[in-house]
């Protein structure tokens, strides 16, 4: 009999019944402790695809708090730089006039498809519910009308001169450091998309120790 407490299986996960889907690089897996988790393999490296809350950008990055109302208001130019399927862009491009940009080389089509094979599963309520908003949000950053997507690595992006001092605001939640992994570099790009008069922000979560 296995008794309740720190290693001990959760309810839920006794009912997850896993699975994992894979296409060409990518990889949808339901896994009983952890859930739902998606992966890409790009350049040997596997870059786990996460899917933030505006909470958790407000709450572990400098965002301040109710950043994403000030940029509706004032219309400001976002762009995120490894925006994977987080809740910030999708909000942002619903309510805004302006698309926002973002700078992402996964494959968004690719992950719609998986992602609606996911919910085909036997899932629990709660995975449910997530694998339906993550799709809902991959749809958004996949349609033009909303977002203005580059589907590019940053260290890509001085292909594109029409970004150049483009953005009012910057957002990395480490996104493009996972892709250059080169701090020095990394900055040079960021500071491309930046304006120059009046100074765009970089909101971002690195904070090294």
């Amino acid at each position: 009999m296995t008794e309740v407490g720190e290693g001990a299986p959760h309810a839920q996960d006794l009912e997850r019944t896993p699975f994992e889907i894979l296409n060409g690089d990518y990889s949808v897996e339901l896994r009983k402790k952890d859930g739902l988790v998606v992966t890409w393999k790009r350049d040997g490296r596997i870059i786990p695809v996460t899917w933030r809350s505006i909470q958790d950008y407000e709450g572990n990055t400098d965002i301040p708090r109710g950043f994403i109302q000030s940029a509706r208001t004032l219309g400001l130019q976002v762009v995120e730089v490894g925006a994977g399927l987080a809740e910030f862009i999708p909000e942002l491009a619903l309510h805004q006039e302006r698309r926002p940009i973002v700078i992402e080389p996964i494959d968004y089509r690719r992950l719609i498809d998986m992602l609606s094979e996911a919910s085909s599963h036997e899932l629990i309520d709660s995975d449910r519910a997530l694998v339906s908003q993550v799709v809902k949000r991959a749809r958004i950053y996949a349609d033009p009308r909303l977002v203005r997507l580059y589907p590019v690595g940053i260290e890509k992006i001085k292909r594109y001169k029409e970004l150049r001092g483009i953005a009012d605001v910057v957002i990395d939640v480490v996104g493009g450091l996972i892709y250059t992994g080169e701090m020095g570099k990394w900055r040079e790009y960021i500071d491309y998309l930046l304006k120059d008069d009046p100074p765009g922000k970089f909101y971002h979560s690195y904070h090294p120790s």
